[in-house]
């Protein structure tokens, strides 16, 4: 997956959608990893 088995999600979508979500909803796990971001940024390289 795109944490290679560290925790790590995403959620891809239109700007348009986007925009309506960040008025009504707030995605956040806990402010983010440092570990599983370095992760998911090697894996997508």
């Amino acid at each position: 997956g795109i944490g290679n088995g560290l925790p790590l999600g995403a959620v891809v979508t239109t700007p348009e959608i986007a925009s309506v979500m960040a008025q009504k909803i707030q995605f956040n796990t806990y402010g983010g990893n440092p570990v599983c971001s370095a992760g998911g940024h090697a894996v997508l390289k």
